[in-house]
């Protein structure tokens, strides 16, 4: 059952309905009104609030940051051992050489310690290269 209607519309309410017209192929404003409508009603029904939306966000990133962030750790446990483990061995290697003091790279940086000093380096930009090149 159809009722009979006039209307008097703002020129952009009216660009807006022959443009929605011409989109979806329709011929007559009642037919595009009733659409219209019958979208809007349905948008009504399933419209997300901004704090449903902001959760679902900020769980999306939590499991992914999480993940990222279980890999520095890893990584950084990684590292730690190995420090600790090359700072035992040096202790006991002063302690078997009865070496009392060192001299440190502020005083002398010896071609052993700039050797290895490049060549970490080296690693560490390969390794960034080849994570960004996995990417």
């Amino acid at each position: 059952m159809f009722v009979r209607r006039q209307l008097v519309m703002k020129e952009d309410v009216d660009e807006y309905i022959r443009e929605f017209m011409d989109e979806n192929k329709i011929k007559s404003y009642r037919d595009a009104i009733g659409l219209i409508c019958a979208e809007h009603e349905k948008l009504k029904g399933t419209e997300w609030s901004i704090s449903y939306v902001t959760k679902e966000v900020i769980q999306a990133l939590s499991v992914t940051l999480n993940s990222e962030l279980n890999k520095i750790k890893l990584g950084v446990n990684s590292a730690d051992k190995n420090t600790q483990i090359l700072l035992e061995i040096m202790n006991g290697i002063m302690y078997a050489q009865e070496i009392p003091d060192i001299i440190t790279t502020d005083d002398i940086e010896t071609d052993g310690f700039k050797t290895a000093s490049q060549i970490v380096t080296k690693r560490i930009t390969d390794m960034r290269q080849n994570k960004l090149n996995k990417q």
